[in-house]
Order: structure tokens, then sequence, then C-alpha cells
């Protein structure tokens, strides 16, 4: 991996891809290979969060994805190695939103339990899965998190 670049631990097989800064290209390889590209021309970029336009990231795969950010010469990207969670942590994963439904209380509380126990990537997955309830506060954090970057 080139120096600069980052890596995600995934806890679910299909993650929203958000990106503090707009957008003129988005690339994502699997196995070496272009899997998925979207271009928009200089002045018109595109703004995450993006939903995952492909096929499940698996437990242990390895999904890179290139970025390169409205002011980016062309050619220059920021690069992304997102890595699926083991299976167990995915189906732990799965089965917590499931039990946490549509009490913005309780979706908080279990972002606010990942953050304590040092799990940022649980965390985030949860602010921005895409079951999440519609709540003021969640949003509010939600779009905090999106215009300052959710590094870890």
């Amino acid at each position: 991996m080139a120096e600069g670049d980052a890596i995600g631990l995934v806890p679910t097989p299909m993650p929203l891809l958000v990106v503090v800064e707009p957008l003129l290209e988005l690339r994502i390889e699997r196995k070496g290979l272009l899997a998925w590209q979207q271009l928009r021309p200089t002045g018109q970029p595109f703004r995450s969060p993006i939903a995952w336009p492909l096929a499940p990231i698996a437990p242990g795969e390895v999904v890179v994805v290139h970025l390169r950010p409205e002011q980016a010469e062309e050619g220059s990207f920021a690069q992304v190695q997102l890595v699926g969670a083991d299976p167990e942590r995915m189906a732990r994963t799965a089965s917590l939103i499931r039990s946490l439904g549509q009490s913005p209380t309780a979706w908080l509380a279990a972002i606010e339990t990942a953050l304590e126990a040092g799990d940022v990537s649980l965390a985030w997955a949860l602010l921005f899965e895409p079951q999440l309830p519609d709540s003021a506060d969640l949003a509010a954090l939600r779009n905090e998190v999106a215009s300052k970057g959710c590094g870890d």
C-alpha cells in the first residue's frame, strides 16, 4: 500500500461511502480490476453519501476505493482500502442493526457504546446505516461527522 493511504474495516457488506470533499471521480477496484467508476465534469462534482454501488463486500475481501477530489489534478487520487470484517463480526453487526429498530435513542446509545469501546468502524457504520431512523439528533450527528470527516 502506498504512503498516505488509509485502511477501513467494514463491519457491514454494503457500506455507505462518506467523503468530506466534493468528488470528480470515484473508482472501486476488486481483485485489482476496475469494478465501478463514476466521473463528473469540472465544476459539477458529486457529493456523498454514496450508496454502495456493487455486490456486497465479502468477509475478508479487500476493495480499493480511489477518490479524486474536486481540486485534485486528473490522475491524482486518494486511496482507501476497505476490508470486509470477519463473518462473525458482520453477523453481529447485522443483528445489532436489526435489534435497534426505529428507536433513535437506541441508535445513539449503540453509536456511543461503539465509540467508548474504540470501535470507530462500527460507530460510523451505524451512523451511516441506511436503516437509521429519522431523528433530528441523529441527522445532526451524521451531518457533523460528514462535514468534518470520519477519520479515527
